[in-house]
């Protein structure tokens, strides 16, 4: 492994770490389920007892299978190790925050919509950055930019996940936890999008 791919995978690392704690320790404790993956893992893990990481991975094997197929081995490679790397931290977050009571990042729901959203912008911008993704609706993403060259990585995330914050609005979780996990999902996308473009 020479230097220049070690650095890839610290960095790649680094935003699986920033993605982890949007999940871990702002949207998943709000019950915020903003699109993707992790907002799917986040309304099923209120009906199954799994762990949100260990639901994010599972439902990323197809989707992995897909990335795999259009975009080679490499992508894989590095995709995969995404895919495992935030879904451990996940799961390490969550037994941290029950075993050593840690305090949420923030007490609001308004703070944790917005910081989650940040966050989660800022750990997807850095692994999309590496050619990476974290899987998931990023590989649906991905997919979608490489036909699409015109339309930006947020409004093609806004588009996907608004289908996964409608269905936790079926599921029952709360009228307000919906309005805020759509102000997060637009953060999210302003951010990203303002980080791609840098």
């Amino acid at each position: 492994m020479n230097k220049q791919t070690v650095f890839t995978y610290l960095r790649i690392t680094a935003g699986c770490f920033l993605f982890a704690m949007a999940v871990s320790f702002c949207l998943e404790p709000w019950s915020l389920a903003p699109g993707g993956v992790s907002g799917l893992a986040i309304v099923i893990g209120q009906y199954l007892p799994l762990e949100t990481g260990t639901i994010i991975l599972l439902l990323n094997l197809p989707l992995l299978w897909l990335g795999w197929r259009r975009f080679g081995r490499h992508f894989l490679e590095e995709t995969l190790y995404a895919t495992l790397v935030s879904a451990m931290l996940a799961n390490l977050f969550d037994h941290l925050i029950l075993w050593l009571d840690m305090p949420l990042l923030h007490r609001t729901i308004w703070g944790a919509a917005l910081f989650g959203g940040v966050l989660q912008a800022a750990g997807i911008g850095m692994i999309f950055r590496e050619g990476a993704t974290t899987g998931g609706t990023d590989i649906l993403v991905h997919l979608l930019r490489d036909r699409y060259h015109r339309i930006s990585a947020g409004w093609i995330f806004l588009a996907v996940d608004a289908s996964v914050i409608l269905l936790a609005a079926l599921s029952g979780i709360g009228g307000k936890e919906v309005l805020f996990a759509v102000l997060s999902l637009m953060v999210f996308s302003l951010t990203l999008n303002r980080i791609l473009r840098e």
